[in-house]
């Protein structure tokens, strides 16, 4: 059987919200494009682009 190293790192990006200082709620999606995840699953670009 090969030896398999799997690895998970986090990357930080700043985000900013702007608006008319009201409350309110985010949602919203994160993701990475064109890796591998642990269950062989690739996510492409525009997979989460709504019509």
């Amino acid at each position: 059987m090969p030896d398999i190293k799997k690895t998970l790192s986090f990357e930080e990006t700043e985000i900013k919200f702007t608006g008319d200082g009201s409350q309110g709620i985010f949602e919203g999606y994160a993701s990475v494009f064109g890796n591998v995840d642990s269950d062989g699953d690739v996510i492409l670009a525009g997979a989460f682009k709504t019509r």
